[in-house]
């Protein structure tokens, strides 16, 4: 069992869960989609393919994980290595075959691992997931294409599958947070260990809010072109600054425009995956000292971001019940892997393929003359 495996799973599983398909302009990425509709009608979506103890995987379920691989090994190997008819040919291909079930492993190792703890996701939280789920079909449907046309797009899922992915890996997150990271004692030079090899940024920011903050509902379409114009004015004050203390004058703007009320006029200090996305790419794109020069667009509206020097001392102190609780669900999560690691290798010698997987071969299931070649290494 290779150690990535439970890493590439985590990042594929982003990927569906976090892009916004609405914000890629609603367009199809270049290649031959007919080599996926193709090769995933050779099965029902239903079909169970790979079982074993406990196991019952669909062809929906491997084939989202059987597209990525192929792409990724056409895009590093090249289309000729892929397709050659000799033993390397062959062996490369068996072995996306044999990684896709791997990856799709790690997701039915979570339901077994979940069913012995005697851990269910409760209504709340699948009905939290529900509305989700709606949210996703309501802003990724057009008048001309369907967020299931989309998501099969981009992805090579289907609705059901999407559902899927998205609740498995929620049961994860939640199974390791309550069962294992809870019971973890973490050391302060832990914490300081996380801290330094970790990507931690300063910055404060000026919201306008698009959303009400009450009830995170869209406010009107004339209040959120004011607040445009309003982030553009604060902007142009910011340029036309020229006095010797930019900080500051950042802080009094701060006071008279920022929507944000939970913060501080020191500015947030706050790790990977503790802000929206967009406000923590658009802070790692900048240069200490530097603010945005557009105004930076999330679900919440429109942030002008000031980055600044980060005090280790004083962050430290700030976050550090932050970074306790940050560190046991890392540790945590890691230990969980490798048990799930551990089982997956107990579990797959005695797997079985549907009989007609297990002969194909993916040159015939992926024809070459239909081959996504998009991003292909050179041959």
């Amino acid at each position: 069992m290779r150690s990535h495996k439970s890493r590439l799973i985590a990042v594929l599983i982003a990927a569906v869960m976090l892009l916004s398909l609405a914000a890629c302009g609603g367009t199809k990425p270049s290649g031959d989609g007919d080599v996926y509709d193709a090769a995933f009608a050779q099965f029902d979506a239903k079909d169970k393919v790979v079982t074993g103890d406990d196991i019952a995987m669909t062809w929906e379920q491997l084939f989202f994980f059987l597209a990525r691989t192929y792409k990724d090994s056409i895009t590093a190997s090249g289309v000729d290595a892929f397709y050659a008819d000799t033993d390397a040919g062959k062996a490369l291909r068996q072995s996306v075959l044999d990684d896709s079930i791997e990856y799709a492993m790690q997701l039915a190792a979570v339901e077994r691992k979940a069913r012995a703890q005697g851990f269910t996701l409760t209504e709340e939280q699948l009905a939290a997931l529900e509305v989700q789920f709606a949210s996703y079909l309501e802003n990724n449907t057009t008048e001309t294409t369907s967020a299931e046309s989309l998501l099969w797009s981009y992805f090579h899922a289907t609705l059901d599958e999407f559902k899927y992915v998205n609740t498995v890996n929620t049961l994860k997150y939640l199974l390791v947070k309550e069962k294992y990271a809870s019971a973890l004692a973490v050391t302060d030079e832990q914490i300081e260990d996380y801290f330094s090899e970790a990507e931690v940024f300063h910055a404060k920011h000026i919201l306008l809010m698009t959303v009400d903050s009450a009830t995170r509902q869209p406010l009107s379409a004339a209040e959120i072109a004011a607040k445009r114009v309003l982030a553009n004015e604060v902007l142009t004050k910011l340029a036309a600054f020229d006095g010797d203390d930019f900080d500051a004058y950042f802080t009094d703007l701060m006071v008279q425009y920022n929507e944000d009320n939970g913060e501080p006029l020191t500015g947030y200090t706050f790790t990977t995956k503790q802000m929206v996305s967009e406000f923590e790419n658009a802070t790692r794109d900048l240069a200490l000292g530097h603010y945005t020069p557009q105004y930076v667009e999330s679900t919440y509206g429109y942030h002008i971001i000031y980055r600044l020097p980060l005090d280790y001392d004083m962050t430290i102190l700030q976050q550090q019940d932050t970074m306790r609780d940050t560190v046991k669900l890392e540790l945590a999560m890691a230990s969980f892997d490798e048990m799930l690691n551990d089982e997956i290798e107990q579990l797959t010698p005695n797997l079985t393929l549907a009989a007609k997987l297990k002969t194909i071969d993916l040159a015939t299931l992926f024809p070459r003359d239909k081959a996504d070649i998009t991003f292909s290494a050179a041959n």
